[in-house]
């Protein structure tokens, strides 16, 4: 399976930017293995709130990335269980963030995010569905070398839906945030 896809913006402060997407996964039947990855750039302008509102700034610049992933996903023979893993990385160039020393938008020169996701998913009865996902993720300012603020290295999410009437579900999602920085300096660590 492939696909490749293409977006044009066209912004009257910004000008033009394409940007694109390509994804890939191979499915060997034989024994429910897929094979995926995906490679792709990114452009976000500002909004309005981060150009003019008292935290803004006019003076920001859009946002633009790089990104790109490889992963494996394995069905097993019981109640429809897969299990997942995927690395991934993302390069970014005047990623726009919120720093909380000035209390203002800014753009971060330079930045990269990369880790790994381990997913498992379980079907043990036609009506309920079990997920779970874990993420590891290093993101860093490449100028300062310091953790980019309020984002966790560890992640862990747990979903069940349940089905039921033919046309209801009800759904219980638990989410657990490792511990994180609040701000660009890295002096005030949350939990």
């Amino acid at each position: 399976f492939a696909t490749l896809g293409f977006r044009l913006d066209d912004h009257s402060k910004f000008g033009t930017e394409v940007t694109y997407l390509f994804t890939t996964a191979y499915l060997i039947k034989q024994s429910g293995t897929r094979i995926k990855g995906s490679y792709g750039t990114g452009f976000r302008a500002p909004s309005l709130y981060q150009l003019y509102s008292i935290y803004g700034s006019p003076d920001l610049k859009p946002d633009k990335s790089i990104g790109w992933d490889i992963g494996l996903e394995q069905e097993l023979p019981f109640m429809k269980a897969t299990l997942g893993a995927t690395w991934f990385k993302n390069e970014y160039t005047q990623m726009i963030d919120f720093n909380r020393q000035t209390w203002k938008y800014t753009n971060v020169a330079k930045a990269h995010s990369q880790g790994l996701e381990l997913t498992a998913g379980l079907q043990p009865a036609d009506d309920l569905t079990l997920k779970a996902a874990y993420t590891y993720l290093e993101a860093t300012d490449d100028l300062t070398g310091k953790q980019l603020a309020r984002r966790p290295k560890n992640k862990l999410t747990f979903d069940a839906n349940y089905s039921f009437l033919k046309k209801a579900t009800i759904n219980l999602g638990l989410v657990y945030v490792g511990s994180r920085y609040s701000d660009t300096a890295n002096t005030q660590k949350m939990k």
